[in-house]
């Protein structure tokens, strides 16, 4: 059993809070139990994921997107199922905290560990926020080669293309955001 304050304190010390995006919501989204036996790290808060949370007596659910991406639960673009899963939350004492912004700007966050597992080397920031990353495959590689690389690795049986799947590619930059959907600009 840990206090909530050491796992945070770990996990801020890392990935600092002040590193996110002014415009994120990055942090704590709900506070509930103090001490921790359980902790369940998940992409998205979605109904499945808190019956599984709710089923293993999770105490604290870190998530990479924000539940409330709002000052707070009550603004007006925060739909119904997510106030009644938030609600849910707080009903059953269980902390949320994300790791959004903070997280994929690090140099072991999202955006670099996508790059090294797809094999880019050179990767290196791209923009002021870092919020995407640029990289060369090792090899020239077709559209279509890469596709199929990609769908392996994220699982995903389909993926649109709109160009030439037959054009060679050897600079790859990726960004991770806008909901589950991973983006590449491929030249």
């Amino acid at each position: 059993m840990l206090p909530i304050k050491t796992i945070i304190t770990v996990i801020e010390d890392k990935f600092p809070l002040a590193n996110a995006c002014l415009w994120d919501f990055t942090g704590w989204q709900i506070k509930g139990k103090i001490t921790i036996n359980k902790i369940l790290v998940c992409l998205d808060i979605t109904n499945i994921v808190l019956d599984q949370a709710l089923a293993a007596d999770i105490e604290l659910i870190i998530c990479h997107h924000p539940l409330v991406f709002a000052s707070d639960i009550n603004h007006p673009t925060i739909s119904p199922w997510k106030k009644k899963l938030y609600q849910k939350i707080k009903n059953n004492d269980i902390n949320v905290y994300t790791l959004h912004t903070n997280f994929e700007k690090d140099d072991k966050g999202m955006n670099v560990l996508m790059a090294q597992d797809l094999n880019l080397e050179n990767i290196n920031f791209l923009g002021q926020e870092k919020l995407a990353v640029v990289g060369n495959l090792n090899q020239a590689l077709s559209v279509s080669t890469i596709i199929k690389n990609v769908k392996n690795y994220f699982k995903i049986e389909y993926l649109q293309l709109i160009g030439n799947q037959h054009q060679i590619i050897r600079n790859v930059a990726l960004f991770w955001w806008c909901w589950r959907w991973c983006h590449y600009y491929l030249a």
